[in-house]
């Protein structure tokens, strides 16, 4: 329904083999929704192309209030490399009309980038085993990790509420399982 990865796809079949790079825009919806496009970012990641995606403030386009990313694919991307991933969500400036990125700000996203640097909260580099963990979402919330506010949680109550919940996902798919059984006959 969206003509983000015919975009997308173009461009990279376009790049020079072994050393070509380019970066796109894309929404945010571009790097987790599923179906065929799923199946195309699966690719894109089995096939080593995807080096980095650093997700954007909202507000960054004039008339634009959504968030937008940078999608970087790279020809030149060693066997197994991790993705990048960079969260410069909270690094906008606030004007009238739109977010913008102080040169002071975008320096730090290009260091990132070029050092391929981990930094807590902000960057991580992610194995591809891992995002095809995770259905090969490129959403950077899901590898860059926000501080959770509120109180911090006590780790062996969460651990016994995780178990105890366990225990009634189980009881309950037993009772399905009994229904459709029954139903069955």
């Amino acid at each position: 329904n969206n003509a983000d990865y015919a975009y997308i796809l173009h461009m990279a079949s376009a790049l020079k083999p072994g050393s070509g790079r380019m970066t796109a825009v894309v929404s945010t919806g571009v790097l987790s929704r599923t179906g065929n496009e799923g199946r195309i970012r699966a690719r894109l990641v089995m096939d080593n192309l995807i080096d980095s995606v650093i997700a954007l403030p909202d507000k960054m386009f004039q008339f634009t209030p959504a968030a937008a990313a940078l999608l970087v694919i790279r020809r030149d991307r060693r066997p197994g490399q991790g993705i990048l991933f960079i969260d410069a969500r909270g690094m906008a400036v606030q004007t009238k009309s739109a977010n913008t990125l102080p040169p002071d700000r975008v320096q730090n996203i290009l260091q990132l980038y070029s050092r391929c640097a981990q930094q807590d909260r902000v960057a991580a580099l992610v194995d591809p085993l891992d995002v095809a963990a995770n259905g090969y979402s490129l959403s950077v919330t899901l590898y860059v990790q926000q501080p959770v506010e509120g109180e911090p949680h006590d780790l062996a109550e969460v651990r016994a509420r995780r178990k105890e919940l366990r225990g009634q996902l189980h009881k309950l798919n037993e009772r399905i399982d009994a229904l459709l059984a029954s139903h069955a006959q």
